[in-house]
């Protein structure tokens, strides 16, 4: 390897703005990059070189010398930030195969029990981001009573109801009273994947105290792919049906959360114990390998 003083950018071909530097990764010897690309070319004991490239705002891809291509949820910076903090191409690789892949918003799974809704990146309710991304999944109908017929709930009737889920739309329910319940098992890893009320970034792309977040949430993406057509709009049936319960607890009064219209998008906070809404149960799914070496 160069020595410490010659780690330096040198200029390699001028006319596309492409240079070529000795890299501080140990399983590299030079990084080719220029605004479009950057290629690591390995030490002779490994056996490969990559190719990484934007692929999107918020997406990367992976080209191998065999021709495999490797898309990831990861922006482009962060991807390259992973080879400075000392990743192998090979090791590289397999990060990046743990990644989950974003199929387009409102698209159903392949057994068609959760449509993808987009990312989130949860901060609390104190505006602390959690340092994890999700992969979001909507339901593809609303919550259900036990005879599986779409219902209205209190909102303490709606906790108890998806605490009783199994093996609804292929997955179980979960028991978090809010949202503070439910931040705090993203945080501590006591998450399982299973439906939850979604919390007001979730349901309408805002924080507690208002804050645009989310902008892929569900009021947001109503009318999209496989969700357009499944969410109640009109008062009909019994309670407040074209409204949605989010997790989401009012700060100065813990006896309220939050609720949406999804006919105008006009929100309120509602007693826990008063009136019935409709409840869109959502789950996540970890979008990257926790950790990064």
């Amino acid at each position: 390897m160069t020595g410490e003083n010659d780690k330096k950018v040198l200029p390699f071909g001028k006319g596309d703005k492409t240079f070529k530097r000795v890299s501080d990764n140990p399983h590299i010897e030079v990084l080719s990059f220029s605004k479009t690309s950057r290629t690591m070319e390995p030490c002779s004991f490994y056996a490969a070189a990559v190719l990484v490239r934007p692929a999107g705002p918020d997406k990367s891809s992976i080209a191998l010398p065999d021709g495999t291509t490797i898309t990831v949820s990861l922006p482009y910076k962060e991807l390259y930030d992973r080879i400075e903090e000392g990743l192998s191409p090979m090791d590289l690789k397999e990060y990046c195969e743990k990644v989950i892949p974003e199929p387009p918003i409102g698209e159903k799974t392949q057994d068609g029990q959760s449509v993808y809704l987009g990312q989130y990146v949860p901060k609390d309710r104190d505006g602390n981001s959690l340092g994890k991304i999700f992969n979001v999944f909507a339901a593809p109908q609303d919550l259900t009573d036990a005879s599986g017929k779409k219902e209205t709930f209190k909102y303490v009737n709606a906790v108890k109801r998806i605490a009783e889920l199994k093996n609804w739309n292929g997955f179980d329910g979960t028991n978090y009273a809010t949202d503070k319940e439910i931040y705090q098992a993203l945080k501590d890893g006591s998450y399982n994947g299973g439906w939850i009320i979604p919390t007001r970034d979730l349901l309408s792309g805002k924080d507690v105290d208002g804050n645009a977040t989310t902008p892929d949430n569900l009021h947001a993406h109503k009318n999209t792919g496989a969700l357009a057509g499944t969410f109640t709009t009109a008062a009909s049936g019994s309670g407040y049906p074209g409204w949605y319960w989010s997790s989401t607890e009012n700060r100065d009064d813990s006896s309220g959360v939050h609720g949406v219209r999804f006919s105008d998008g006009y929100e309120s906070w509602d007693r826990k114990d008063s009136l019935r809404l409709s409840c869109r149960p959502v789950r996540l799914v970890a979008a990257s390998a926790p950790s990064l070496g």
